[in-house]
């Protein structure tokens, strides 16, 4: 892995993220994803409102995953 660092195969995670690895491909595709995000934000109306949106969230995690979403 070290290697693999070394030559810029991989690349470590920063902040939070210092115990992780990842490639510069992945970052790159994350990057494309917040950048469609960003450019399709209000360009819509939203089908349900957050609060009703956040519920059915929890209950769908809990159901499916039986664990609890937290507020982040």
């Amino acid at each position: 892995m070290q290697q693999l660092v070394r030559q810029g195969a991989l690349q470590r995670g920063a902040g939070v993220n210092q115990g992780t690895l990842t490639t510069k491909e992945a970052v790159a595709s994350e990057q494309r994803i917040v950048a469609a995000l960003a450019a399709g934000r209000g360009k819509v109306s939203p089908i349900i409102g957050t609060d009703e949106a956040g519920m059915w969230l929890q209950c769908l995690s809990q159901l499916k995953y039986g664990i609890t979403l937290n507020a982040g």
